[in-house]
C-alpha cells in the first residue's frame, strides 16, 4: 500500500467517524439539511422567475390574459388529440388570445420550433 494510499483511507475513516460523532452517520442527507437545500431551492426559483417577469412584461401579461378568459377544460392538443394536461401556446406573445393548445409532450417542442 502506498503512502497516498494509507493517507487516504486514514482520511476517509477519520472524516466517517467525525460525521458519526456529529451525529451524520448516513452522510449529509439530513432532515436539517435537506430542509435547506429545498428553502434554496425555493429563493432561487423566485428570484429567477422574478427576474424573467422583469425582462419579458409583454409575455407575463399574454399569459394572464389567456389563464383568465380562455378555458383549457375540454381542449384536446393540437397534435396529438390528448385531453390530459393542456397547456396554452402562444405563437405570438402580440395576440395574447390567440393560442394553440398542446399537451405537456408536444408543447416544449413546438416551442423550440419558434
Amino acid at each position: 500500500m502506498t503512502y497516498s494510499s494509507q493517507k487516504k483511507e486514514y482520511r476517509n475513516k477519520y472524516q466517517k467517524e467525525y460525521r458519526h460523532r456529529r451525529g451524520v452517520s448516513q452522510g449529509y442527507n439530513t432532515p436539517q439539511t435537506s430542509k435547506w437545500r429545498e428553502v434554496v431551492r425555493k429563493m432561487v426559483h423566485r428570484i429567477a422567475t422574478r427576474k424573467w417577469r422583469e425582462k419579458n412584461p409583454e409575455k407575463k401579461m399574454a399569459e394572464q390574459l389567456a389563464e383568465r378568459h380562455i378555458s383549457t377544460v375540454g381542449q384536446k392538443c393540437a397534435i396529438c388529440a390528448s385531453m390530459e394536461d393542456i397547456e396554452r401556446h402562444h405563437p405570438d406573445y402580440n395576440k395574447p388570445l390567440e393560442v394553440v393548445f398542446l399537451c405537456p409532450k408536444h408543447h416544449p417542442k413546438r416551442w423550440n420550433k419558434e
